[in-house]
């Protein structure tokens, strides 16, 4: 039995108790609880929207209770036989699929928003899962993605029934074999999005004072928590992320990449950024790229500039017209930071004088010299940057 076909058996035989528990929160409290979460996150009208990982249907059903159109896909078809009764009892529309979520059977462009909730840490690929949500996603389409680092804790401590801890078991033994069960999140999940396109990555790291992992808004009971295994351990986060309207243009000059790239990690290494002047061009570049606007916290992730910074920076490049700044509609107490026109033609004009620049630089190096060059120091960059990003 391969990974994949070892994962699908074991959902299957948990879709007995993870239906019990999800028909207990969609007629409690929590249906509210998580059709309020929908509403404050989602775009306005009626929305095309796929529920990844969907399980027996929680989030499915509460989604198309609030009139959107679902489409559901589960690896595991006894989970989906659960997620069609629930369906039924509430009485709405679901398109339910048994399929892959690495390789989902869907359309460029298919869905205004996608779900993802509890999903991505179980999975054998979750890298091919992202990419295949982007794809399938429309521009500006938005991906709403609830998840916790379940890899390090053990899912079958503290569980006293026989059947069930042998259960939890075998999901300790496979979660072990998963890459994603060996990486910090949420930070790795953030990176991997936006190094496939996503923009307006927001991530909230501890909801779990709001909700449990498993949809409670209030603490589980202690006959919930030895029935369904240890859940109380990690935080959930939420990362709301946008596929963009159009994809970001890409230099005709791969040399001004690397040069820029190396300016990067030259600052970060060395702590310069407070002083030096590259630092605003670096800000601008990146709102430039980013018309969905961003968060200060959101341009301290990308760039490594420290926080104090960033908000000295930022107060300069809004006074001078290059900024500005709205508030957040999924969050009314922060700021959205783009760039203005005014903004965009600076940082054209700043960029220009790069290129012209490192152009005079490179004109001196023969061509396979440089093809050379850039082969070795990419390489370079890639493996010095995965590493950093692994210490982090």
């Amino acid at each position: 039995m391969n990974l994949k076909h070892r994962i699908e058996a074991y959902w299957n035989q948990r879709a007995a108790t993870y239906d019990e528990m999800r028909q207990q929160h969609l007629n409690g409290p929590e249906f509210q609880f998580w059709s309020q979460e929908l509403k404050k996150h989602l775009p306005d009208g009626t929305l095309n929207i796929l529920d990844v990982g969907t399980g027996t249907g929680f989030l499915a059903v509460i989604a198309a209770s609030l009139g959107h159109r679902v489409t559901a896909v589960d690896l595991s078809e006894e989970m989906l036989r659960k997620a069609r009764y629930a369906a039924c009892e509430f009485q709405v529309q679901i398109r339910f699929l048994k399929m892959d979520a690495d390789e989902l059977e869907f359309s460029e462009a298919t869905f205004d928003a996608v779900l993802c909730r509890n999903t991505i840490w179980t999975a054998e690929n979750p890298k091919k899962i992202y990419q295949e949500i982007y794809r399938v996603l429309k521009p500006e389409g938005c991906f709403l993605n609830y998840d916790a680092d379940y890899g390090t804790m053990r899912s079958s401590e503290n569980v006293q029934e026989p059947g069930l801890r042998r259960l939890l078991e075998e999901c300790d033994a496979y979660k072990d074999l998963l890459e994603i069960s060996h990486v910090r999140r949420p930070e790795w999940d953030i990176e991997i999005l936006r190094k496939i396109g996503f923009v307006h990555c927001e991530c909230m790291r501890n909801i779990s004072r709001k909700l449990s992992p498993h949809g409670a808004k209030s603490k589980q009971t202690k006959k919930e928590h030895s029935t369904h295994g240890a859940v109380r351990k990690h935080a959930m986060f939420f990362i709301f992320a946008v596929k963009p309207a159009c994809a970001a243009p890409v230099s005709d000059m791969e040399d001004f990449a690397l040069f820029d790239r190396h300016s990067q990690l030259f600052y970060m290494e060395n702590r310069l950024f407070g002083n030096n002047k590259d630092t605003a061009f670096f800000i601008l570049g990146l709102l430039c790229r980013q018309p969905e606007g961003l968060r200060s916290s959101d341009i301290t992730e990308h760039l490594y500039i420290p926080k104090q910074t960033i908000t000295r920076l930022v107060f300069q490049l809004h006074a001078d017209g290059y900024i500005r700044q709205d508030i957040n509609p999924r969050d009314k107490r922060s700021m959205l930071f783009s760039a203005t026109p005014a903004g965009h033609a600076f940082y054209e004009r700043q960029s220009e004088e790069r290129l012209a620049l490192y152009k005079r630089i490179l004109s001196r190096f023969p061509a396979k010299k440089m093809e050379q060059l850039n082969q070795l120091y990419e390489a370079f960059l890639n493996a010095f940057l995965d590493g950093t990003e692994t210490e982090r």
